[in-house]
């Protein structure tokens, strides 16, 4: 009998000793792990982000609660943003220019207090305004490409992106934007681009030397003038950009391009919400190349046709194989996007008084929430206030 009592205490030990086991390393582990990375957030009814939160917040879009996943991967700091002209970038340089402010990072400015590093010409390290022994973090005013002084200035491992647009679409925006019927003398055309294309041959001569026209996209990645017709330079330029660029976005996919870039650097969804900045009026999108003309545009800008498409195909290969988190983010980020442009702006159109007279003006909506006053204000500054920002901050 006592032998028998003996034997059941022994096996209440063993068992008591496997459960003391398992609960210190299966157990534990799983529930620190679980109370440490996953958060039941139920988020308030107005589209509010506290910066001062580490993991990802977002609206609460109807009766949703949001299980959201604490960053494990490290966020990138280091980013070359090559800006082509056009194509959604002054967007793009919002989202960057307010990740770096939040992060008190280093901003490489041109100098001289202008916009750009001396676009036309290709970069050079002394277009870059006095940095001392520093090393900058960002680098997203326009910029010509120069893979080997652009290497030169940022750190080891900043990451390479950009952004196209459908070649039509882009020539229909720069051609009013920037005014070029004026100079043609057709801006009392009913339709200028149809003049245009009309007589093409006859305004080549001037149109050569207009780089945000013919070929602008491939131009502002470095390829010349003189090899825009030439088809394995053509080939080397599609091929450098995939080599050296870690992302390509597109402004069609503005949404999807952000979620991508978004996961590949590792940052939140607050970093990457935005609004549209440059946007055309409506009045100006009734001007389009007439569809008897298309081939022909086609034609004459098919570097960037080219190049588009190569990078349109490439996007797509990538976004295939997203899992449903990534489609769950791209619908999250839309309805965030139109939520915070709701609170934050205005409603209607607003004209420019300067000459930016074909985009709207993204004016602040006085009756918004006091709490979404700062991310409001971030959100609309264009990038003449950012420069003027970092300057103050770096020249101090």
């Amino acid at each position: 009998m006592r032998l028998t009592k003996l034997s059941r205490f022994k096996n209440c030990i063993i068992w008591a000793m496997i459960a003391f086991l398992v609960i210190k390393f299966a157990v534990l582990p799983i529930y620190r792990f679980r109370k440490r990375f996953v958060h039941k957030v139920v988020l308030p009814s107005i589209c509010y982000f506290d910066k001062v939160v580490q993991y990802e917040r977002a609206c609460k879009i109807g009766t949703n609660v949001l299980f959201l996943f604490r960053n494990m991967c490290q966020p990138i700091d280091n980013v070359l943003f090559l800006k082509t002209h056009k194509t959604g970038g002054s967007s793009i340089a919002n989202i960057l220019f307010r990740f770096a402010k939040s992060r008190h990072l280093t901003v490489a400015l041109p100098k001289k207090q202008i916009f750009s590093f001396f676009w036309p010409w290709s970069f050079q390290l002394s277009f870059v305004d006095n940095l001392g022994e520093k090393r900058p973090n960002l680098l997203s005013s326009h910029a010509r490409y120069n893979q080997t002084t652009m290497q030169a200035l940022m750190p080891n491992g900043t990451k390479f992106i950009t952004i196209l647009r459908h070649p039509i679409s882009r020539f229909e925006s720069a051609f009013l934007f920037e005014d070029f019927p004026a100079f043609l003398g057709i801006s009392g055309s009913l339709n200028p681009l149809k003049n245009l294309m009309e007589d093409i041959d006859k305004f080549n001569p001037e149109i050569s030397t207009m780089y945000t026209l013919r070929n602008s996209m491939s131009f502002d990645l470095g390829l010349e003038p003189e090899d825009f017709e030439n088809a394995d330079a053509v080939s080397n330029l599609i091929h450098s950009v995939k080599k050296n660029f870690d992302l390509v976005l597109l402004v069609e996919y503005f949404d999807e391009s952000l979620i991508l870039l978004k996961q590949q650097f590792c940052w939140s969804l607050e970093d990457v919400i935005y609004v549209k900045h440059n946007s055309r009026l409506q009045a100006w999108k009734k001007h389009h190349i007439p569809n008897k003309f298309k081939t022909h545009f086609l034609e004459w800008n098919k570097a960037d046709v080219l190049l588009y498409d190569h990078f349109n195909e490439t996007f797509w290969n990538i976004v295939k194989y997203q899992d449903e988190n990534f489609w769950s983010e791209v619908r999250l980020l839309k309805k965030m996007s139109r939520k915070i442009a709701e609170d934050c702006l205005q409603p209607g159109e607003h004209k420019h008084d300067n000459w930016k007279k074909t985009v709207g003006k993204l004016i602040l909506n006085q009756k918004m929430d006091p709490r979404m006053e700062p991310l409001c204000r971030d959100l609309v500054q264009d990038e003449d206030f950012y420069l003027k920002i970092f300057r103050d901050l770096q020249c101090k």
